[in-house]
C-alpha cells in the first residue's frame, strides 16, 4: 500500500494513470475550477441506465450502444481545483491492462464519401430521414505527450464546453469537450437542449434548409419524450445560433418539471437522440451498424457527474472526444446525413470538428 500527498491535480492524474486506478476530472461549462473523483475499486457496470436513480455521488460514462453497460466511478474521494490542500491518498498500484487499438480508421476521404453516398441512397429509398455517420481521425503522439497538461489545455480552449479526462482500467484514457447537454436534473426540474445543424463558424444569414430540418427533428423528438414521460410545464425556446470553436450549431433549450419516478426513464428514452443517431431510430441504428467499421464505444454516449439519490446530475452527450492509447490519439467525429447531404461537404464538416482537438494535442 502506497500513501502520497497531492497538492496539484496534474501530479495526481499522472500518478493515478500510472497506478492503473480509475478517476475522472471534469469542468462544467462556464466554470473555472475542475472537479475530480476517484475510486479504490473498479468502476461499477450499470446494465440498465434507469438504475442511475439509485446511485450515490459519482461519475458515469455511458456508451453509444444502449445495449452495452455504462460504467460508474463512485466518489470514494473528491477534490476541486487545479491546486488544493494536501490530499493524502492511500492506494495500491494495480497491474496495467494491455490495450490494443482494435479500430478501423476512416481517414480515407474516398471511403468516407462512399459511405455518405450509400447512406443518401438508402434514405432516398425510404423508411428513414437521417443517419449520423462517424469516423475516427488518428494522430500520433510524441513520446513526451502529457495527458494531464492536455486536460488543462482543453479547459482553456473550450471555456463554454463540458470538459473531462477519464481513466478507466481496461478501457484506457478518454477525454473530450462537448457543447451538448443531454440532461440536467436538480430536484424535480430538468433541462436539456436540441443541438443539431452545423456550419462553419462566422457565417451570417439564414441557415440552410437541410440544417434547419435536422434541428426540427431533434427538437420534435425531445418535446415528445418529455411529454411521454409525464413531464409538465414544458418550456421550449426559439432556435438560436451558438459557437463551438471552428463551427456553429443551432440550439433550442428545453425545461420541464418531472416527478421523481420518471427520472431514469427519461434518460433511457432520450438516449440516443436523433442528433447523434438519426431518425427514425431503429433504421438509423441499422444503417450505422452496416456502414461504420468501428465501435463508437463512448463516442456519442453520455458522461457526467451524477447523484441519483439526491436528484442532482449533469449529463452531457460525449461529442468532440478522443481515446488515447498506444501513443496515438483517436479523435471521433461525425455528421448528420439526409437526402440533401453533399458528401464533400460532410467530409469537410467532420474535418472542421476535429481541428481544435488536434491543435490542443500538438501543444502537449
Amino acid at each position: 500500500m502506497t500513501e502520497m500527498i497531492f497538492t496539484h491535480l496534474r501530479n495526481l492524474q499522472t500518478e493515478l494513470i500510472g497506478g492503473n486506478l480509475p478517476f475522472v476530472s471534469w469542468r462544467l461549462p462556464g466554470m473555472s475550477a475542475p472537479e475530480t473523483v476517484g475510486s479504490s475499486t473498479l468502476p461499477e457496470q450499470i446494465t440498465d441506465i434507469r438504475n442511475l436513480n439509485d446511485m450515490g455521488p459519482g461519475f458515469v460514462m455511458a456508451p453509444f450502444q444502449a445495449t452495452h453497460p455504462a460504467l460508474f466511478i463512485p466518489n470514494h474521494w473528491y477534490r476541486s481545483g487545479f491546486r488544493f490542500d494536501g490530499l493524502p491518498l492511500k492506494f495500491e498500484r494495480q497491474k496495467q491492462t494491455s490495450l490494443q487499438r482494435k479500430i478501423e480508421l476512416t481517414n480515407n476521404k474516398r471511403e468516407y464519401i462512399r459511405k455518405v453516398e450509400s447512406a443518401v441512397q438508402r434514405i432516398k429509398q425510404g423508411g428513414f430521414d437521417k443517419v449520423v455517420l462517424s469516423r475516427i481521425i488518428s494522430a500520433p503522439l510524441h513520446h513526451e505527450f502529457d495527458v494531464a497538461l492536455f486536460f488543462g489545455q482543453l479547459c482553456c480552449s473550450y471555456p463554454q464546453a463540458f470538459v473531462y479526462l477519464c481513466y478507466l482500467p481496461g478501457k484506457g484514457i478518454w477525454a473530450g469537450a462537448t457543447p451538448e447537454l443531454l440532461l440536467s436534473i436538480e430536484g424535480e426540474e430538468v433541462t436539456t437542449m436540441a443541438l443539431a445543424g452545423t456550419r462553419k463558424a462566422g457565417i451570417t444569414g439564414n441557415w440552410p434548409g437541410k440544417e434547419q430540418e435536422e434541428h426540427r427533428w431533434v427538437s420534435h423528438y425531445i418535446a415528445g419524450v418529455f411529454t411521454a414521460t409525464g413531464a409538465t410545464g414544458i418550456q421550449q425556446s426559439e432556435a438560436y445560433t451558438v459557437n463551438a470553436g471552428p463551427v456553429d450549431h443551432l440550439r433550442t433549450d428545453f425545461s420541464a418539471h418531472l416527478p421523481d419516478m420518471y427520472f431514469g426513464s427519461l434518460i433511457k428514452k432520450l438516449h440516443p437522440t436523433p442528433a447523434v443517431c438519426g431518425w427514425p431510430q431503429e433504421r438509423a441504428l441499422e444503417t450505422i451498424a452496416d456502414l461504420e467499421d468501428h465501435d463508437r464505444e463512448f463516442y456519442t454516449g453520455f458522461a457526467g457527474p451524477v447523484n441519483g439519490k439526491n436528484r442532482n446530475s449533469e449529463l452531457y452527450v460525449n461529442l468532440r472526444c478522443v481515446r488515447i492509447a498506444d501513443s496515438h490519439a483517436d479523435i471521433y467525429v461525425g455528421g448528420g446525413i439526409t437526402v440533401d447531404s453533399d458528401p464533400e461537404a460532410e467530409w469537410e464538416e467532420t474535418t472542421l470538428k476535429s481541428q481544435t482537438l488536434l491543435e490542443v494535442i500538438k501543444k502537449c
